[in-house]
């Protein structure tokens, strides 16, 4: 990525208005889907959401009256919550607050995306090019002007790009004093708390920064700071969860219903993929599932995942090879999803115009960050670890698109410098330039 990274009023107006066309076009989508004034269940956490509307706390994830639950990370729901509270839920006032929370997150997220590319020396017609894919591309609009409204994945990408552009900032100065290590800590570990992948991944980047930059004294302070940051958010959760369960739950409850929901024997059979998990999902989740419903009543939300774990963990230690084999599917899946995912999200039509244009961020933001990465371009390294970390965590899970947000728009803007400097190369080498 080349170029200045100065921003002029002319920069900031044309941004203004290609954030301006982005909200339109959700407005738009949002309106003719019946979703902005109407209530909509995006699942679990619009359950919650309304919990929290009644003053029943991060409860009922899974049926009315369950009670608390750790299902998912607070953070969003409340938020959520909140509004519907405020603005009077049910009523079209309180659906409209929570719908535009949503848009405006997703705006938020595409706005300090193109600051990260500015920062990481994107050319400013390179990274407004970006920023208009990203604004009138379907790939994500379901998400952006549905799902983030009660889920995390915009406000995840906009912490993790909070966190990129400051250690892109302080790569280029050189500056990184005990004060710059506890705001680092800190985002970081707010990141976390908000979406483990995204956090984890952030934390990859900033480990790389202090190894490149750090004594190995300063990188162990630095190690601490990050890790008294991250307990400082977890305990009041963790403490929540072991006086309301008994039990000790520092992030969620739900890793081994995930778990046995993505690794088991239907999944490896020639069936139709979508309708091997649907039926899976139909077979085990308390959401869908009467009977696994009424399980969790009689033992709890984590007596149940857990058995389910402990169920996961045998099959995959009876086939190594299938697990890996699973494994690799769904990290593949992460960035190159199959088409029959991408019905498994509020928008079930048009998935071919929403699929291709995911797979070309991918493969092209990939590549061009493993270029500019093995050519030196600091960085695209950092870039690249973030895209390639962030997305482990979904590699032993079934992902769906709503997961991928946190990497897509990285992609989207590296693929799109990869095509401009293809054409640049292709311009110079036309009229006799060596580069």
């Amino acid at each position: 990525m080349t170029g200045g990274t100065k921003t002029g009023r002319g920069e900031i107006a044309d941004v203004a208005l290609l954030l301006a066309l982005a909200a339109m076009v959700r407005l738009v989508w949002a309106h003719a889907a019946g979703a902005l004034w109407s209530f909509v269940d995006l699942g679990e956490a619009s359950h919650v959401a309304l919990a929290v509307a009644r003053g029943d706390g991060i409860a009922d994830s899974f049926y009315t009256g369950q009670g608390p639950t750790a299902h998912l990370l607070p953070t969003s729901a409340a938020i959520a919550g909140g509004l519907y509270r405020l603005f009077g839920y049910p009523s079209e006032a309180a659906n409209l607050a929570v719908a535009l929370w949503g848009i405006v997150q997703s705006l938020a997220a595409l706005g300090l995306l193109y600051a990260v590319g500015r920062a990481a020396g994107m050319r400013p017609g390179v990274a407004r090019a970006g920023l208009l894919v990203l604004a009138i591309s379907p790939a994500m609009l379901a998400q952006e002007a549905a799902d983030f409204r009660v889920w995390e994945g915009a406000l995840a990408l906009c912490l993790a790009c909070a966190n990129l552009l400051m250690l892109l900032a302080w790569e280029r100065d050189d500056r990184f004093g005990v004060r710059h290590m506890a705001l680092a800590a800190g985002t970081t570990a707010l990141t976390f708390f908000v979406s483990p992948p995204a956090g984890i991944g952030i934390a990859a980047c900033w480990g790389l920064f202090a190894c490149r930059h750090l004594t190995l004294g300063r990188l162990a302070l630095f190690a601490f700071g990050g890790a008294l940051a991250t307990a400082l958010f977890l305990t009041p959760w963790a403490v929540r969860n072991a006086e309301a369960f008994g039990r000790f739950v520092p992030l969620r409850s739900n890793f081994g219903l995930e778990l046995a929901l993505a690794n088991h024997d239907a999944a490896l059979a020639g069936s139709p993929r979508d309708a091997t998990f649907n039926a899976r999902i139909d077979a085990i989740h308390p959401f869908n599932s009467p009977a696994a419903a009424a399980r969790v009543r009689q033992v709890g939300e984590i007596a149940y995942a857990a058995s389910l774990g402990e169920e996961a963990k045998r099959w995959i230690a009876a086939h190594p090879g299938d697990f890996l084999n699973l494994t690799l599917r769904h990290y593949r899946q992460f960035y190159l999803p199959d088409e029959w995912q991408m019905r498994a999200t509020v928008w079930r039509n048009a998935t071919w115009l929403r699929l291709v244009p995911i797979w070309l961020a991918s493969l092209l933001g990939l590549t061009g960050l493993t270029i500019g990465a093995w050519r030196g371009r600091r960085v695209d390294g950092y870039l690249l670890l973030y895209v390639l970390v962030a997305g482990l965590p979904y590699a032993i899970v079934q992902p769906v698109p709503r997961y991928s947000y946190l990497v897509y728009g990285v992609l989207t803007l590296a693929a799109v410098r990869l095509i401009y400097e293809i054409l640049a190369l292709r311009r110079d080498r036309s009229i006799g330039i060596d580069r």
